[in-house]
C-alpha cells in the first residue's frame, strides 16, 4: 500500500501545498493508494510528521511526502525535493525556522528511499551535495491554468509588470522595486509595477521593506487563484528577480496563458523558460532596469501556452511519483 502523507492539509496555497494538493488527488485515483489525514493543528505538525512516520510500519506500506512537512524516521519513505535553501542559504530564513528546519530536511535526504526532485537543476544540486545514489525522478509542478477563453485581464486601467512573490529574501524584490524605480519617470507613469504575495515573518529573516509611496508601485498582497490568473492574463510581463530556486512556478503560470516572462538568469528559469525569456542578472540593479526596460519597449518574447501546459502536466507528475512508489513498494 502507498500512504500519502496529508499533513500539508489546512496550510494556505503556496507553491508546495498545490504541488502536494494536485499530485495527491491524482495519486489517490490509483488502486493501494490512501491519504493519512493530519490530525493536530499546524504548530504541531513536527511532532505529528514524527510520530506518523514511525505508526506506518506495515512492511507493504510505501509513505510518500509531497511538502517539508515530512517524518524523519520511516522503512520506506519517497520525499519530494523542492529545495535545499535551508541547508545552503540559512540566511534567507529566521533563526527559529533554521533550527527546527535544517537537521530534519537533512536527516529526511539522507534516510529517503527515494526521491522527487521538482526540476532537474533541484537534481542536480542534490547530486552534488550529496551524490545520486538514492532512486529519483525529476517530477515538475504542473498548470493549473484555466482555458484561455475564460480568463479575463485585470481591469487596472493601464499596462503593468506583474511580480508573484512572499517575503522570503531570495525572492529578491528589494532589488525588482530599485530597479523599477531607478526608470525615467515617462516610463514608470507609461507601465506599473504590481507586486503580489504573503507575507510570513516565522520562516524568513527580515528584510528591507523598499515598496513605499514611489509612483507606478501597486502592492496587492495576498489574492485569490481566479484574482491570479486574472492578473497573470493583463500583464505586460511577469517579472520574476528570484537569487534562486528550486522550481518556478510564476514562470509556467504565466506562460500557459501567453503572458511573456522576463526572470533571473539562474539553471532552474534556463531549465523552464530556455529561449523563450529576456533574462537578468538578478543581483544587479541595472540589469534588472534594463530588462523591464526592454519588455515595457515591446522586445518581449513569445511563448507558447501550449507546448507549456503539455510540458508541465500534473497528470504525467503524479504518474512519475507513482512510478518510483511502486518500484519500493515491490521491492519490499
Amino acid at each position: 500500500m502507498i500512504v500519502v502523507n496529508a499533513a500539508w492539509r489546512g496550510q494556505r496555497t503556496t507553491g508546495q501545498q498545490r504541488y502536494a494538493s494536485e499530485v495527491t488527488r491524482r495519486l489517490l485515483s490509483h488502486p493501494g493508494v490512501v491519504a493519512r489525514p493530519a490530525r493536530t493543528s499546524a504548530n504541531r505538525w513536527l511532532a505529528w510528521t514524527q510520530v506518523q512516520g514511525l505508526s506506518v510500519s506495515s512492511k507493504d506500506e510505501v509513505l510518500v511526502t509531497l511538502t517539508s512537512r515530512s517524518p524523519v524516521f520511516h522503512r520506506r519513505h519517497v520525499v519530494a525535493v523542492h529545495d535545499h535553501f535551508v541547508l545552503s542559504n540559512p540566511e534567507w530564513y529566521s533563526r527559529r525556522y533554521v533550527l527546527t528546519h535544517a537537521p530534519v530536511l537533512k536527516a529526511q535526504l539522507r534516510g529517503a528511499s527515494g526521491l522527487v526532485f521538482v526540476s532537474e537543476a533541484t537534481r542536480t544540486r542534490h547530486v552534488d551535495l550529496y551524490g545520486g545514489e538514492t532512486p529519483a525522478v525529476v517530477a515538475p509542478n504542473g498548470v493549473t491554468a484555466p482555458p484561455l477563453d475564460t480568463v479575463r485581464p485585470w481591469p487596472l486601467g493601464r499596462p503593468y509588470l506583474l511580480a508573484v512573490a512572499s517575503a522570503d529574501p531570495r525572492k529578491n524584490i528589494d532589488r525588482l522595486v530599485q530597479a523599477y524605480s531607478s526608470l525615467p519617470p515617462g516610463l514608470r507613469r507609461q507601465v506599473s509595477l504590481v507586486l503580489v504575495g504573503g507575507t510570513n515573518s516565522t520562516v524568513f529573516a527580515a528584510s528591507q521593506d523598499a515598496v513605499d509611496d514611489s509612483s507606478g508601485i501597486l502592492k496587492l498582497g495576498y489574492v485569490s487563484d481566479d484574482e491570479l490568473w486574472s492578473l497573470y492574463r493583463g500583464a505586460r510581463a511577469v517579472v520574476v528577480p528570484s537569487l534562486d530556486e528550486g522550481f518556478g512556478l510564476p514562470l509556467i503560470e504565466a506562460a500557459s496563458l501567453g503572458t511573456p516572462l522576463v526572470v533571473s538568469d539562474i539553471p532552474v528559469f534556463r531549465w523552464i523558460a530556455a529561449d523563450r525569456a529576456v533574462y537578468f542578472d538578478p543581483k544587479d540593479v541595472d540589469s534588472i532596469r534594463d530588462g523591464l526596460r526592454r519588455v515595457i519597449s515591446d522586445e518581449v518574447v513569445a511563448v507558447d501556452p501550449a507546448a507549456v501546459r503539455s510540458r508541465f502536466c500534473w497528470d504525467d507528475t503524479a504518474q512519475r511519483v507513482l512510478d518510483l512508489s511502486r518500484r519500493l513498494e515491490v521491492a519490499g
